[in-house]
């Protein structure tokens, strides 16, 4: 009746509401046996091995097929350089550049990733969607990109900073990414979602594009609040190549910012938690990274403390003088340290108070 009447009754709904009624009548039936005061153990304990294995029961029934798993090769083995090839549309030696890994990083719409994710491979009727699932490392959707060892912009996880969430909103809602933003982005690859392909997407490297995950800058747009550093980020109006937007300082104002220039390398990528740069100008001028700017990162130029400076909304900066410096973002949170801390008083706790019970025992 429900099947001919209601029209968004789904044929999984009558399996879950006969295991309903099976296991309501089990667990009527299991109310109805249950031991009475008087009743013997031996009763008493049959009981409870029922109850025991009904629950057994119902955990396994229910739950069968829920708890999907993959072969421990997805994760062991990485994908054939050919089946990344069949994703590219031109140029695979520059995405495939250092090893496997491109030059600069990924980007993937926000579209185009929810399409990948919940049209393509985790759709919601079905654990199985009739795809080879290592088109899904090959894809690298965020975040398999970490097995690769490929840099992405996207970041899935399920609490990111307001800004960085809006930087990624705004981005996606543009007829195409800005050229220069991607650049700012350290971008050199773009990821589109594409159905008819063999993995449902393409990457494309950007070709002679300045994307770079960090850069030296001889000019500074003073922003006074993050919503002006939003407007002049998203404005087209600033040229990245020379100046970065600062919040609430007052940088020195150059009427030439093309006249200067100056070189930076980054001396060292493994460390997720140290970003070491080297830089040389013959001007004063700021060190530009491409990371969001967290708290608890802290910065030092030459060993000295430097202030981290919000940079172009959602990045960091530090300001350089002139010649030879070594510059190093370090992550030390503050609320590691506290944590620490908390957790040797409570041990320091635990143990005064166990040396007192066994003294106590003692004693009496």
């Amino acid at each position: 009746y429900a099947l001919r009447n209601l029209p968004d009754f789904h044929i999984s709904f009558v399996r879950a509401l006969t295991l309903a009624g099976v296991f309501g009548l089990g667990v009527g039936a299991l109310a109805l046996l249950a031991p009475q005061p008087g009743s013997s153990p031996r009763w008493v304990r049959a009981w409870g091995q029922a109850v025991t294995l009904f629950v057994a029961a119902d955990l396994l029934v229910t739950g069968w097929g829920l708890n999907p798993g993959i072969a421990l090769d997805f994760y062991a083995a990485p994908p054939d350089a050919n089946e990344f090839r069949i994703a590219i549309s031109e140029k695979p030696g520059e995405l495939l550049a250092r090893d496997g890994q491109p030059a600069g990083r990924v980007y993937l719409s926000i579209s185009d990733e929810d399409a990948l994710r919940y049209d393509r491979y985790f759709v919601f009727e079905t654990f199985d969607p009739g795809l080879d699932w290592r088109g899904l490392r090959v894809a690298m959707l965020p975040n398999l990109n970490l097995l690769e060892r490929v840099p992405y912009v996207n970041n899935y996880d399920p609490m990111v900073p307001g800004r960085y969430a809006r930087w990624m909103e705004w981005l996606d809602e543009q007829d195409a990414p800005p050229p220069e933003i991607l650049d700012l982005m350290g971008v050199s690859v773009i990821e589109k979602g594409e159905p008819d392909s063999a993995l449902g997407v393409i990457f494309t490297p950007r070709g002679d594009a300045s994307a770079s995950r960090v850069r030296w800058l001889p000019c500074a747009r003073p922003a006074e609040s993050p919503e002006s550093a939003w407007e002049l980020a998203t404005s087209g109006t600033v040229d990245f190549g020379d100046a970065v937007i600062l919040e609430n300082i007052s940088p020195p104002q150059i009427s030439d910012c093309a006249s200067f220039t100056g070189t930076v390398s980054l001396q060292d990528t493994e460390n997720p938690n140290r970003v070491l740069i080297q830089t040389e100008s013959e001007h004063p001028g700021w060190v530009l990274l491409a990371d969001v700017w967290y708290p608890g990162w802290q910065a030092r130029v030459d060993g000295q403390h430097a202030q981290v400076l919000r940079a172009n909304y959602l990045f960091r900066a530090v300001d350089v003088p002139a010649g030879k410096h070594v510059v190093t973002f370090v992550y030390r949170p503050l609320s590691f340290w506290l944590g620490a801390g908390v957790s040797l008083l409570t041990l320091l706790g635990l143990a005064v108070v166990a040396r007192w019970s066994r003294t106590h025992k003692a004693a009496v």
